[in-house]
């Protein structure tokens, strides 16, 4: 059960999200998603931003980026980037920020990410797991002027193939509501289509699933990162949330 002061403070915060995502309408995004024509686009035709190094980048995925079939991970809008020169291995991080619609009171929405990591000609090397996002809360030292967000990371290799990355959505996860049980601070624990956060205050959130952002609705950073393992060739698999 949540403190009244807690509520309150919630509460607030629910009617300052709404206002400043009043132009985000939930139903007509997933339904301009599901009518889509023209479907798809592949890799090699996609036009990749140039990523700046050290640096964070944030974007969107709107509906009038190009959508692409990822296989297993079904069709989705989707932003590309092309990787910049590195000279020690790092982390990729994505956070997605929740948000909400025009409705009253306003229906919770997520960005599913997925990162597909892309080799020199521009095929699939290996993509995360979107079960696998790690649920994150602003606090006053993190993002205290951000929505709550779900964070995806993704091990880079200078000596591994890949040279490109594409952001875009899980299919299965576009129009469905996931069930959270967030708190103050803690870590996802996917079973089936519920999501168990451990650690905290707890408040049950309905979060549907979007097909697309609204602006600057994602950060994409860069960590130096020393990794484990043989310097050689390949592209690693060394994360839980990963998939080869």
């Amino acid at each position: 059960m949540l403190h009244r002061s807690y509520r309150l403070l919630l509460l607030a915060a629910v009617a300052l999200l709404a206002a400043a995502c009043g132009q985000v309408d939930l139903n007509a995004a997933v339904a301009t998603y599901r009518e889509a024509k023209g479907c798809c686009a592949t890799p090699d035709q996609l036009t990749y931003a140039k990523l700046p190094a050290n640096a964070d980048t944030l974007f969107a995925v709107a509906p009038t980026d190009p959508m692409v079939d990822f296989g297993p991970d079904g069709r989705s809008y989707c932003s590309a980037f092309e990787l910049p020169p590195a000279q020690s291995d790092y982390l990729l991080v994505v956070r997605s920020y929740m948000f909400a619609d025009r409705s009253l009171p306003p229906n919770w929405a997520f960005f599913f990410p997925v990162i597909t990591l892309l080799d020199a000609d521009k095929r699939p090397v290996a993509s995360s797991d979107w079960h696998r996002a790690t649920f994150r809360q602003s606090t006053l030292t993190d993002e205290p002027g951000r929505n709550h967000r779900l964070e995806v990371t993704f091990p880079i290799r200078v000596a591994g193939k890949a040279r490109y990355l594409v952001v875009h959505a899980a299919a299965e996860t576009i129009g469905e509501k996931q069930h959270f049980t967030t708190m103050v601070a803690g870590t996802v624990i996917p079973s089936g289509k519920i999501f168990v956060v451990t650690g905290g205050q707890t408040a049950d959130e309905d979060v549907t699933g979007a097909p697309f952002t609204p602006p600057e609705g994602l950060r994409l950073r860069m960590v130096s990162l020393r990794l484990p393992g043989a310097a050689g060739g390949e592209q690693p698999s060394p994360c839980g949330d990963c998939r080869p």
